[in-house]
């Protein structure tokens, strides 16, 4: 991934908030449970330095890529965390989805 700028077949990268893997953070590792240095045992369930994971808490939105790793390192696929991971991810999938099931109805 060294020097990957996230463009996939000359698209855009896609980001995804951020807000969902903190709120995911909070309801299976709430700080309440990892007690003192709370913010350096977060960044160790997410494999990332703690000043990684000190940026993470402001940033608004993460690269898909990175989103999937750190969902990965929490054991869950992304969906858990974001569940409408497909929508963002690959919108023409979905879209190809949808026209398949409207042509079996």
């Amino acid at each position: 991934m060294a020097g990957y700028n996230g463009w996939i077949d000359g698209k855009a990268p896609v980001y995804v908030p951020m807000q969902p893997l903190l709120d995911y953070l909070d309801e299976y590792h709430p700080v309440s449970s990892l007690g003192n240095n709370h913010n350096e045992k977060r960044s160790t369930i997410l494999n990332c330095s703690i000043h990684t994971y000190r940026k993470l808490k402001y940033k608004k939105d993460l690269m898909w890529l990175r989103a999937d790793q750190y969902a990965i390192q929490l054991g869950v696929h992304p969906v858990f965390i974001w569940h409408n991971w497909y929508e963002i991810t690959d919108p023409e999938w979905v879209e190809e989805q949808t026209q398949e099931e409207e042509q079996v109805a």
